[in-house]
């Protein structure tokens, strides 16, 4: 329940920063290039506005607004800063905070959904109040919220931003006999469309024995059972049908980009110096999977230990 708002007063005070706080309802965490960069600034031009604060127990200060600010003001050393000093209750600490970030164009998801969770937890807001406070839809704000719930491996990938929020509702949703954690890894190295994400998802749910995805791959990569390649391992035809008509099919690899279809094309590239071709890459889906005693066996079964070594070349192989 909404707290009563006592009557608002502000007031300009210089005041040491030895006796400011960071806001306890700030998730944001700015990264320490972001907060050199404010600095300079600040040291060239001043402050140009203000921190917010509200007064707390034994004469200190609490920030209301403009974190980043505070930041950087102590990175610089000062020993005093202007404040507006307000006076606030804490549920309009706490949505000041939220909204501050909120405006922010690098908030990360995870950092948005812990504003989300303190006005629901500390407040009892609502999903829907949330979403009428903020400004968002009720499935946004829902959808932020799930990511609390999150496997480790999901919740640390979109915190990196090399998953987004529709990848990793996604993962959320496989079932639990599946090995979340290698499945992020996956899409964290191959970067697939939502869509290819969601045939994935449903190819593991049907047993499927392998994952089917399109990507451009260096020739250079691709690689035929014996060790090396040689002039004599590639045909000639291929190399002029592919110098006069460009690639015409797509070379099928494994994901350590041993070729299962279309050498010729692969190795007329690396003659003709392509650097990408279109290829079908094929994982194994048995890479995923928990080891399960009701799962027939299945071919290219993978340890743990065994799983980076898949990866790493799966990294190198997949172009951007």
């Amino acid at each position: 329940m909404a707290t009563k708002s006592p009557s608002r007063t502000r007031e300009y005070k210089e005041i040491p920063i030895a006796d400011i706080k960071a806001s306890k309802f700030q998730t944001r965490k700015p990264s320490a290039m972001d907060i050199i960069k404010l600095a300079k600034s600040i040291q060239s031009d001043g402050l140009l506005q203000p921190i917010s604060v509200s007064q707390i127990e034994d004469g200190h200060y609490e920030v209301i607004h403009g974190h980043r600010r505070f930041k950087a003001c102590q990175h610089l050393g000062w020993e005093q800063i202007t404040c507006v000093v307000e006076t606030r209750t804490e549920e309009e600490k706490a949505r000041i905070v939220l909204a501050e970030n909120l405006q922010r164009k690098n908030l990360k998801p995870i950092e948005e959904a812990h504003g989300y969770k303190v006005l629901r937890e500390e407040f009892g807001y609502s999903v829907t109040k949330i979403a009428k406070t903020v400004g968002m839809s009720r499935p946004h704000v829902s959808n932020r919220l799930r990511l609390l719930e999150a496997d480790p491996s999901i919740a640390d990938a979109v915190s990196r931003e090399t998953l987004t929020v529709a990848h990793a509702l996604l993962a959320m949703a496989l079932p639990p006999v599946f090995e979340v954690s290698r499945f992020v890894d996956l899409l964290e190295t191959v970067e697939p469309t939502v869509k290819e994400t969601e045939k994935w998802k449903r190819a593991l749910e049907r047993g499927e024995k392998m994952l089917m995805f399109e990507r451009r791959v260096d020739p250079k990569l691709c690689r035929d059972y014996m060790p090396s390649f040689s002039e004599s391992s590639f045909n000639c035809i291929a190399v002029k049908s592919m110098y006069e008509e460009g690639q015409k099919e797509e070379v099928y690899v494994l994901g350590d980009g041993l070729v299962l279809r279309g050498l010729g094309e692969a190795n007329a590239a690396k003659v003709l110096n392509w650097t990408s071709i279109d290829c079908v890459i094929f994982v194994p889906t048995s890479y995923l999977m928990k080891p399960v005693s009701k799962l027939e066996p299945r071919p290219f079964q993978a340890t743990d230990e065994e799983w980076p070594l898949i990866l790493r070349p799966l990294r190198q192989l997949v172009k951007s």
